[in-house]
């Protein structure tokens, strides 16, 4: 966990209310957040309450380039792909600033590994294993 406080990077107050009518989830008026660490650019949060996980992205904070982090798109590109054959998680909700103060997506949280430096254990053993899993990769 980092020493951000996920609170106040996301506003909490004012995101529960805003996920409770996307969702229509009650559940999500006691939602906690935690930042994921090891991302290289935007920030990513997840979010929990009694009625699941959501993920939510942001811009970093600090300055930023005018075409840089640029969220609406990012929520774009995963809403125009939903329903083909690349697998991207539904938004939930995307808001440009007003809601938290800076431009930011929520997303369903997928099942699945994060990988970083190193696969899981048991996954793409042998050279042809990691071969194919490239392919499959480059091919989605």
């Amino acid at each position: 966990m980092s020493s951000i406080d996920p609170a106040e990077l996301i506003a909490l107050d004012r995101l529960a209310p805003a996920l409770v009518k996307a969702t229509e989830d009650d559940r999500w008026r006691g939602c906690a957040a935690e930042l994921v660490v090891g991302g290289k650019s935007n920030l990513t949060f997840i979010l929990r309450s009694d009625a699941g996980e959501l993920v939510l992205r942001r811009p970093p904070t600090g300055e930023l380039l005018p075409s840089a982090h640029d969220m609406a798109r990012e929520a774009r590109v995963q809403r125009g792909l939903a329903g083909t054959a690349v697998p991207v998680p539904r938004v939930v909700l995307a808001d440009q600033g007003d809601l938290i103060g800076v431009p930011f997506y929520v997303m369903e949280k997928v099942p699945g590994h994060v990988v970083r430096d190193r696969l899981p254990d048991g996954w793409a053993r042998t050279p042809g294993e990691r071969r194919a899993m490239a392919f499959a990769l480059a091919d989605t």
